[in-house]
């Protein structure tokens, strides 16, 4: 269904039109053969395009970084954190 919202780009029309060419031709023609390896050629620079996923060392230290600051934030609420109140209690006296 996704596919229908999707605008083929260059690549996708070209590959489009070699299928629709070689409907044309029988698989023992030599036209159908070079069309095939066409064809690959076009897939293999389809998949090339695509993004690659992320490392996974990087969603680790991503995911150890988060906990890390959760954590933090945790014991910043369950413990008060005195720095600066206290010394003025003891400059009062």
């Amino acid at each position: 269904m996704l596919e229908k919202w999707r605008e083929k780009n260059r690549l996708d029309k070209a590959i489009d039109e070699v299928l629709s060419d070689m409907d044309g031709f029988t698989s023992d023609q030599d036209e159908y053969a070079k069309m095939v390896e066409h064809l690959e050629t076009l897939h293999k620079l389809r998949q090339a395009e695509k993004p690659k996923p992320p490392q996974w060392d990087t969603v680790l230290v991503t995911v150890g970084n988060l906990v890390g600051i959760g954590v933090i934030v945790k014991y910043e609420q369950m413990n008060v954190i005195v720095s600066k109140g206290m010394d003025f209690l003891k400059k009062l006296k």
